[in-house]
């Protein structure tokens, strides 16, 4: 079971650093925030946590390190009942 948690976590995050890669120079080239992982127009106010993650483009280093702990704890209630089977 937990080998099978690994997998999809491990397949999950790399899918996600894949979509970062492809998102980030589009955001830079169009000047958008597609994904909402890109540097938002002038007239629109960062929200406080993700401005306390820094500057964009390391915020989107941040964020992608900090996706496999928010995978975990949405997967995490599926563990426990799939381990009380």
């Amino acid at each position: 079971m937990f080998v099978i948690f690994l997998t999809h976590l491990g397949r999950a995050v790399v899918v996600s650093a894949v979509y970062v890669t492809l998102v980030v120079p589009v955001n830079w080239w169009l000047g958008s925030d597609y994904g909402f992982i890109g540097n938002p127009p002038t007239d629109i106010k960062i929200p406080p946590f993700v401005d306390a993650l820094g500057p964009w483009p390391q915020r989107a280093i941040i964020i992608l390190a900090l996706a496999p702990l928010g995978f975990i704890v949405v997967l995490l209630p599926w563990l426990v009942i799939g381990a009380r089977r």
